[in-house]
C-alpha cells in the first residue's frame, strides 16, 4: 500500500524560533490577564479602603459629639449635697424622735407599708398616726371610758403635727391596728375594731385587757443627718416577741424581720430576760444588748423635710436604706 502521508521537514533553527513565539504569547496573554485582575483588585481595594475611611470619620466624629455631650451631661449634673452628722442626743434630733414616739401598732403599720412619701402614704396609714398623736385631752370618753370621741379638726391638728399643713388626707372611717400580732392590751371592738367617722366626729369603742408583755419592735437610733431642708434619721428595728417565765420576768426573743403577710416573726438573733433587756437608769435598750446587734439589723430611714415659714421639721418619706 502506497503511503499518502506528507512530511514538513523543519530545520532545528525554525523549531527553535517557533517555540520561543509561543512561550511569548503566553506569557502576553497571562501578562494581559495579570493585569486585568490587578486593575479589579485595586478598584475593590479602594472602594473597601474609602469606605472605611467614611466609617472611621463617622465614628470619629460620633465619638466626638459623644465626648462633647458628656463633658455638657457632666457639667449640668448637679453635685450631690453632702449632709452634717448630728449628735444623737441634739435637742432638735430629740424632737424628731419624740415625733415618731408612736405606740407598737402604729410602728408595725408604718413597717408594713415598707416605704411611702407624703404623695404616696396611703390614707388609713395617715389617720392611724394622726390617731396615735392624739393628746389625751382630744379625746372625750363615755361610758366609764369605753367609747371615745375626737373631732376631725382635733385629728386634723394631730396629723399636721406629724406631717405639717400640707398633708393631703381623707376623714373616713379606718382602723387603728392592722397588725394583730402587735395590738397590746388596750384593743378596739366594735365592728372589726373600727373607729368610725361620721358627721366631723371620730367614735371608738375601747376595751382595756391586762396581762404581762407583749410582742413590741424597738427602734434604734443609728445616726442623724443634717442637709439644708431635712433631717434623716437612721434607725434599726429589732422585733421582739416576747414568752411568760414568771411574775417577774418574760423571756425576748429578738428577729431581724416580721414577715407581714403571714405575721410571723423570722430571722432570730439572739434571747434575752426582759429584766436584763433594759438600762432602767435611761429606760433605753441596754448597752450591751446594742453591741450584740451591731451590724446584724436592716435600716431604715425617716426623713423629716424642714417647712421654711415655720421653721419645723416634719415627717415627708419613710425607706429601707439598705
Amino acid at each position: 500500500m502506497k503511503d499518502n502521508k506528507k512530511y514538513i521537514k523543519l530545520s532545528l533553527s525554525t523549531a527553535i524560533l517557533i517555540s520561543i513565539i509561543i512561550i511569548l504569547l503566553i506569557a502576553l496573554i497571562i501578562s494581559v490577564l495579570y493585569i486585568h485582575f490587578s486593575k479589579n483588585t485595586n478598584e475593590t481595594n479602594s472602594n473597601n479602603l474609602s469606605e472605611n475611611l467614611i466609617t472611621y470619620e463617622n465614628s470619629a466624629t460620633n465619638n466626638t459629639q459623644s465626648i462633647q455631650n458628656a463633658s455638657t451631661n457632666t457639667s449640668s449634673t448637679p453635685s450631690i449635697e453632702s449632709g452634717e452628722e448630728l449628735d444623737i442626743n441634739d435637742t432638735v434630733v430629740n424632737s424628731l424622735v419624740e415625733k415618731l414616739n408612736f405606740d407598737t401598732p402604729s410602728m408595725a403599720s408604718i413597717y408594713k407599708t415598707g416605704g411611702f412619701n407624703t404623695s404616696t402614704i396611703p390614707n388609713d396609714l395617715i389617720l392611724r398616726l394622726g390617731w396615735d398623736n392624739l393628746n389625751p385631752s382630744d379625746k372625750s370618753q363615755t361610758g366609764d371610758g369605753l367609747k371615745e370621741t375626737v373631732t376631725s379638726s382635733a385629728l386634723k391638728k394631730s396629723i399636721s403635727n406629724i406631717f405639717g399643713n400640707d398633708i393631703n388626707y381623707t376623714d373616713s372611717s379606718f382602723s387603728p391596728v392592722d397588725v394583730s400580732t402587735f395590738h397590746g392590751y388596750s384593743a378596739y371592738t366594735g365592728e372589726m375594731g373600727i373607729v368610725n367617722y361620721s358627721n366631723n366626729l371620730y367614735t371608738a369603742n375601747v376595751f382595756q385587757g391586762g396581762g404581762g408583755d407583749v410582742p413590741f419592735i424597738h427602734n434604734e437610733l443609728q445616726k442623724a443627718i443634717k442637709y439644708n431642708d431635712k433631717i434623716e434619721l437612721y434607725v434599726n428595728p429589732v422585733f421582739v416577741d416576747s414568752e411568760y417565765i414568771d411574775e417577774n420576768n418574760f423571756n425576748y426573743t429578738l428577729y431581724k424581720n416580721f414577715d407581714f403577710d403571714t405575721e410571723t416573726f423570722i430571722e432570730p438573733i439572739t434571747e434575752i430576760l426582759s429584766s436584763d433587756y433594759y438600762n432602767t437608769e435611761t429606760n433605753s435598750m441596754s448597752n450591751q444588748t446594742v453591741a450584740n446587734l451591731a451590724n446584724r439589723l436592716d435600716t431604715y430611714v425617716f426623713t423629716f423635710k424642714l417647712d421654711s415659714a415655720n421653721g419645723t421639721y416634719y415627717l415627708s418619706e419613710f425607706n429601707n436604706a439598705n
